[in-house]
């Protein structure tokens, strides 16, 4: 990377919104998966339960997408 300098700074950027965007993400996810099996414990066969599918499946594609941006970190530190 030290023959882009601008380089540096977009691993720095995509590091920092990748650690800020997943540490909550995380937590959405793992709340929602949580909630849908409390749910069919107990049963509930409401919307809430639909909406909480929603949710779950909504982080795992931001999850992915994350990803792809850590790809791409990585392949700005591997030039």
């Amino acid at each position: 990377m030290a023959n882009y300098p601008d380089a540096d700074a977009l691993h720095r950027v995509l590091s920092e919104i990748i650690h800020d965007v997943n540490n909550p993400l995380s937590i959405i996810h793992g709340n929602a998966q949580f909630l849908i099996e409390v749910a069919k414990e107990e049963g509930d066969d409401s919307p809430v339960q639909e909406a909480l599918r929603d949710i779950h499946d909504a982080t795992n594609q931001l999850s992915k997408r994350l990803e792809r941006l850590e790809d791409l970190r990585d392949e700005l530190e591997g030039e």
